[in-house]
């Protein structure tokens, strides 16, 4: 798996990308030579040719990830796939036509585009094919070895073989020879299957751990990783069944080194400015049409706790009817009745978080970080699920690792996973993984949240 913006992605995601982003490039430099041949060299060199091909670039593969292109878990059928690829490689054409109308001094030369936008169709529909099909191939499976309880094995080969983008097969080893393979030595058994790496999943490692074979594979070339490091990479969550407060302590996140606080709380201040000053027409109308839609407030404060567990008032767009909260704070679900018209679409777009950039002004919250929740709800939550206090080690945020990867909580066992996926953000925070978490969020602004059902398998597997 390849590390980006402490994010783990399949080597098949990253060579997917790159090649494309080959492909894209090529495709026009292509199209200026069938053109204009030897004064093609003229063009690309001091007409600032090769800096608009990688513009265009940088735009299709932004489209294409837009699109879940390079999400070969959610991608669907092959029908699905290539329809979302015709629908992005035509807005992308129709997008690069009207600046190059509105903006002629910017366009490559006449004809480059449209030569170069037809061998970017007919080069990307050809190589997904090739590549779906050489991804299918024995000799690009990996075998990986699952040695531990057999429970913990079963549940990690199902979590391998619902990823088909990884490319993985998992076979499970039990050293007590019970199930599994387990009557020989591992290393006998990694040469034996010819494995990639070894997983090791025990419940309880003390005085089972055998580290001596294990020693012995690592020294034979072969990747050894644990369980829990493996779902966290997966997943990009911490499994609080096996995370322990001491994994935080030992992390590589960049929370409480000077230098990156200080950028982190002016990216946050530049961010909250920007998207302020973008935002005060739809604030203006905002405004307008809640007072008209029912009475109350137009912004309401309330409770929250932030970092160190210090309280401070969130602001937010009233969503609600007035008084809907006289009886405690219960959190929204879906067609809650107390959400008034308005405040559906305000939620829809997540509008109503708008007046929380003057807290991140404040200095109460960051623009990224986990949820602010009401007090009486996060003493309840800390009292059910084990280390929840430690969401409370960084500012609480506008966005979030946790908003962007799963919808609002409704039952405890939601608050356990999104707890998952703060700790991991916590323990791998950075201002590269702030920037990559906006950047996601004007994407679940725009095309809403994905459906939380099993991804349907694809021919990428």
């Amino acid at each position: 798996m390849v590390r980006i913006f402490r994010i783990y992605y399949p080597s098949r995601v990253a060579l997917l990308v790159a090649t494309e982003a080959c492909l894209i490039s090529l495709s026009f430099i292509f199209a200026a030579y069938l053109l204009f041949q030897s004064d093609s060299f003229l063009l690309l060199r001091y007409d600032q040719g090769l800096l608009k091909i990688a513009a265009l670039t940088i735009a299709c593969v932004l489209g294409l990830h837009y699109c879940d292109l390079y999400n070969l878990r959610e991608i669907g059928p092959v029908s699905v796939a290539n329809f979302r690829l015709l629908l992005v490689l035509g807005l992308f054409a129709i997008s690069v036509a009207v600046v190059e109308k509105l903006f002629p001094g910017i366009s490559l030369a006449p004809g480059v585009i449209f030569v170069g936008t037809v061998l970017l169709v007919i080069n990307l529909f050809t190589w997904r094919l090739i590549f779906s099909r050489v991804c299918r191939t024995e000799a690009l499976r990996e075998d990986v070895l699952l040695v531990g309880d057999a429970n913990r094995c079963q549940e990690l080969a199902s979590l391998i073989g619902g990823r088909g983008d990884l490319g993985w097969r998992p076979v499970c080893y039990d050293p007590s020879g019970a199930n599994g393979i387990g009557v020989e030595d591992i290393l006998s058994c990694v040469r034996r299957l010819r494995a990639h790496r070894v997983i090791v999943a025990f419940n309880e490692r003390r005085g089972r751990l055998p580290i001596n074979d294990l020693a012995r594979v690592r020294m034979a070339g072969v990747q050894v990783e644990d369980a829990a490091t493996v779902i966290e990479k997966l997943l990009g969550r911490m499994d609080l069944r096996f995370t322990r407060p001491s994994v935080l302590a030992f992390s590589s996140g960049a929370e409480g080194r000077a230098l990156s606080t200080v950028l982190r709380r002016l990216c946050s201040i530049l961010l909250s400015l920007t998207l302020l000053t973008i935002a005060l027409p739809a604030i203006a109308l905002i405004a307008i049409l809640i007072r008209v839609d029912s009475p109350g407030p137009i912004v309401i404060r309330q409770p929250r706790i932030g970092k160190n567990g210090r309280v401070f008032y969130a602001r937010k767009f009233r969503s609600m009817v007035k008084g809907s909260e006289h009886n405690g704070f219960r959190p929204a679900q879906a067609n809650d009745a107390r959400i008034t018209r308005v405040g559906r679409v305000l939620r829809r777009w997540h509008l109503d978080e708008l007046p929380q950039l003057l807290n991140i002004l404040r200095g109460d919250m960051s623009f990224v970080g986990p949820r602010p929740f009401v007090p009486e709800w996060e003493t309840q939550l800390e009292q059910d699920i084990p280390l929840y206090g430690l969401r409370h080690l960084v500012k609480p945020g506008l966005t979030g690792w946790a908003q962007i990867n799963y919808g609002y909580c409704e039952t405890l066992e939601d608050n356990r996973r999104k707890l998952e996926l703060d700790l991991y953000y916590i323990k791998n925070v950075s201002v590269l993984f702030d920037l990559w978490i906006v950047f996601e969020t004007t994407k679940l602004v725009l095309f809403g949240r994905p459906s939380p059902e099993p991804a349907q398998q694809t021919n990428w597997a």
